[in-house]
């Protein structure tokens, strides 16, 4: 099969799977925000990561 990947979705073949895409979520506000970004576009809150935090959130995944 070589580099076919089995599709979750339909259970079909689908090629090379495309990379999970994660946004960070703003702990003040909860606006969804590109990851890499260190303020919130809703509110300007700081998304930077205290010691033993994530602001990742779990389980999204934008197609």
């Amino acid at each position: 099969m070589g580099n076919c990947h089995y599709c979750m979705n339909c259970g079909r073949c689908r090629g090379e799977k495309p990379p999970a895409i994660l946004v960070r979520r703003c702990p003040s506000c909860g606006c969804m925000n590109d990851p890499g970004t260190r303020a919130c576009a809703a509110c300007g809150g700081s998304l930077e990561l205290q010691s033993g935090t994530t602001s990742l959130a779990p389980g999204k995944r934008i197609p």
